[in-house]
């Protein structure tokens, strides 16, 4: 317990041991903004907002990540390697864990992200997400 209270500073908090991580499924965390899923996907660890900004869903419950298709207009859909989403299991609206984009342009609307960082054989979480592109497409925390 020692080396996880020294690895975590004040701009990063613990969301679980690297053992407690598989492949494609989330662990959600209480965090300061909120609940945030974390998740390995393909030898990386993402964080995102647990919450869709459509509805307010519950984003990393039940359905993984996964690679699908994407859109350059509202539902129309194309497919794009190398993107993975997250699918909010209510209204099946999709994002991308990388940078909290909306897939299919449905809204301009991102979840947040959050920068992770494996010390050891732990995984952290940052406190503060992170700003992709302009900050008034963001979600609003609750």
């Amino acid at each position: 317990m020692e080396l996880k209270r020294a690895a975590e500073s004040e701009a990063f908090i613990f969301a679980g041991p690297v053992a407690a991580f598989t492949d494609n499924e989330f662990i959600v965390i209480d965090h300061p903004s909120g609940s945030v899923g974390v998740v390995r996907f393909e030898g990386d660890y993402y964080a995102v907002s647990n919450r869709c900004p459509h509805m307010g869903g519950p984003l990393c419950v039940g359905g993984g990540v996964k690679l699908t298709t994407c859109s350059s207009k509202p539902f129309e859909y194309e497919t794009l390697e190398g993107v993975p989403l997250v699918r909010c299991p209510w209204h099946r609206w999709e994002y991308s864990i990388v940078d909290g984009t909306n897939a299919g342009n449905v809204t301009k609307t991102k979840i947040r992200t959050y920068p992770v960082k494996v010390e050891g054989e732990n995984v952290y979480v940052g406190r503060s997400a992170i700003r992709h592109g302009r900050p008034e497409t963001q979600e609003v925390a609750p």
